[in-house]
């Protein structure tokens, strides 16, 4: 599979990587492939959106609507476009995607991901503990990357 492939080109770079900072390893993994750096997108606390705001769209992505009809399990691939989802039973080339069969909630109304609220305000802060562990480390990083361990939110 190509994500195993990736991992693994990855895991083979990141063996005679030196990690400071969690920013590096966006880095490593971007050019772990010489020959196509893959996508590498940094999330930070404000990727992170609230999906629990009765943004309930589909009422079911099951294929099938009695008994005896495909269920959730007999779909491979799921693939969504910005209005409509498609599924495949099996893992080829050959096989057509099909659209879902759109049961939808009558009582919620679709938003764009933009007007979806973030899930957090701020960074989460880590405990106490680990944070006097990753303080620790700093006797084995470069001076140039303490303050990134200083300025951690911590309770």
């Amino acid at each position: 599979m190509e994500v195993d492939s990736m991992h693994s080109t990855i895991e083979k770079k990141l063996k005679k990587a030196i990690i400071n900072v969690p920013a590096d390893y966006v880095t490593i993994c971007q050019f772990a492939c010489t020959k196509s750096p893959y996508h590498v997108e940094y999330l930070s606390h404000s990727s992170f959106k609230n999906l629990e705001q009765n943004l309930r769209f589909f009422k079911s992505i099951r294929p099938g609507k009695e008994a005896g009809d495909l269920t959730v399990n007999d779909v491979k691939e799921i693939k969504h476009t910005s209005n409509m989802i498609f599924y495949k039973l099996r893992h080829s080339e050959e096989e057509d995607e099909k659209p879902l069969p759109v049961r939808m909630d009558s009582k919620v109304k679709a938003r764009p991901f933009s007007e979806i609220h973030a899930l957090y305000n701020c960074r989460l802060k880590i405990k106490k503990e680990k944070y006097d562990h990753l303080q620790l480390l700093k006797k084995s990083i470069q001076p140039d990357y303490h303050k990134f361990y200083d300025d951690l939110p911590h309770n």
